[in-house]
C-alpha cells in the first residue's frame, strides 16, 4: 500500500513540474519585450507619389503609412529605395536593413548576414539610406530599431521577431513580377 501512495505522489509531482514549466515558459515568452521600438500605425493606403512625398511619417525610415500600390523585389540594393516602395515591402511582411556608411567592410558584413537571413525567409532587403541618423536602421511593419554598430544578434532577433508579420498576407513571387519603373534593380535577388 505504501508503494502505491509513493507512486501516486511521484506522478503528481512530475505532472505538477511539467505544468509549472509550461506555464513558466508561456509567461516568459509573453513577458519578454519585443525588439526595437513599436510605433503607431499610420495606415496602409495606396496613394500617389506626390501624396507620399507630402506625408509626415512618424519615423525615419517609415514603418507604415501611405505608400505605393507597387512593390519592389526583396534582395540587396546598392542605392536607396523610395519610401512608398519600402512601406509596401513592410506591408508584405518584409524586413528592411538600411545603412548609412561608405565603409565597405560594414556593407560586406551586412550583405553576408542578409543573405543568411534570406535562407530562412526571403522577405528581407538591404539598402543604403543616407537619410538615417544611425549606422543601421531595421524596419518591419510598425517597428523600428536603430543600431550604432553591426550587432548581428540584434539584427537576427529583429528579423525573426517580425518577418512575415505585415498586415497584408500574400503568396506572391517575391521577385515582384511588375516592379516600379523608377525603382532601382537589386544587385542580388531573394526568392
Amino acid at each position: 500500500m505504501k508503494k502505491s501512495i509513493w507512486s501516486w505522489m511521484i506522478w503528481i509531482l512530475v505532472v505538477a513540474l511539467i505544468i509549472g514549466g509550461m506555464v513558466g515558459l508561456i509567461y516568459w515568452n509573453n513577458a519578454r519585450p519585443e525588439p526595437g521600438q513599436g510605433l503607431e500605425t499610420q495606415g496602409d493606403d495606396h496613394v500617389s507619389q506626390a501624396e507620399i512625398e507630402a506625408f509626415s511619417y512618424n519615423s525615419n525610415p517609415p514603418t507604415s503609412g501611405p505608400h505605393s500600390s507597387q512593390v519592389t523585389a526583396f534582395g540587396v540594393y546598392d542605392s536607396p529605395i523610395f519610401n512608398g516602395y519600402q512601406i509596401h515591402m513592410l506591408e508584405h511582411g518584409g524586413i528592411l536593413i538600411q545603412y548609412n556608411t561608405d565603409d565597405q567592410a560594414v556593407v560586406d558584413q551586412l550583405r553576408e548576414l542578409t543573405r543568411e537571413l534570406s535562407k530562412s525567409n526571403p522577405r528581407v532587403a538591404l539598402m543604403p539610406n543616407p537619410e538615417i541618423d544611425q549606422l543601421i536602421a531595421l524596419t518591419a511593419w510598425t517597428h523600428l530599431e536603430n543600431l550604432a554598430t553591426v550587432d548581428e544578434a540584434a539584427i537576427q532577433e529583429f528579423f525573426f521577431a517580425y518577418v512575415n508579420r505585415g498586415p497584408e498576407k500574400v503568396d506572391m513571387d517575391l521577385s515582384s513580377s511588375n516592379p516600379p519603373a523608377d525603382a532601382p534593380e537589386p544587385i542580388e535577388l531573394f526568392q
